[in-house]
């Protein structure tokens, strides 16, 4: 699996228009233009996967929330807006990886997260299923209610984690969805005992 840097608006672009077909909605150009926007090739050349690091600001999660209800929660946790870099526009065609592939994505990613020089690594969804599956690494929520995105309200959650631990996360997610799937798939044999 190769991987590549985009810098040229026509491949920010083609990256938007994948990213569009996943989430049915568009990342801001300027934001992916000013941010690292990193995709994934496979042998043959296709685009499988990328994302977008943003830590120039402004960050497209904080815009979701009331800005008084942001402050609040920062002032509550003892943080500061700028130690978060965030991840946005992220997109994988699960159907043509392995989970192995997928992790080695994800470790990219928190790996150019980490190399910002930001202490927590911000992400979010309105999916709740992609949540769960976020919520394996990054632990803790910042907010969970509705979100404003770009004149669009809906219930989402985002959510934030100490980037020192991220890589240690998914190295546990990980371990733990392969025995999951292993049980899964192992048959179990002999014979099965009834208790008197």
């Amino acid at each position: 699996m190769k991987t590549l840097i985009l810098s040229t608006p026509e491949d920010i672009t083609r990256f938007n228009d994948i990213y569009c077909g996943f989430s049915k909605r568009r990342a801001s150009e300027e934001l992916l233009l000013n941010g690292v926007v990193r995709v994934f090739l496979n042998e043959n050349g296709e685009w499988i996967a990328g994302y977008c690091i943003n830590s120039k600001g402004p960050l497209q999660y904080f815009a979701c929330i009331d800005p008084q209800t942001l402050n609040e929660r920062l002032n509550i946790l003892n943080l500061k807006d700028t130690n978060f870099v965030e991840t946005i526009a992220m997109w994988i065609k699960r159907d043509r990886i392995n989970l192995l592939t997928r992790v080695r994505i994800y470790w990219q990613c928190f790996s150019d997260a980490k190399a910002s020089g930001r202490d927590y690594l911000l992400a979010g969804t309105f999916e709740e299923k992609i949540m769960s599956t976020h919520n394996l690494v990054c632990k803790k929520i910042l907010f969970q209610g509705v979100l404003n995105h770009r004149n669009h309200s809906q219930k989402g959650w985002i959510y934030y984690e100490h980037t020192s631990l991220i890589h240690l996360r998914l190295a546990i997610a990980a371990v733990n969805e392969v025995f999951r799937r292993r049980k899964k798939s192992v048959p179990v044999e002999g014979k099965i005992l009834h208790a008197k």
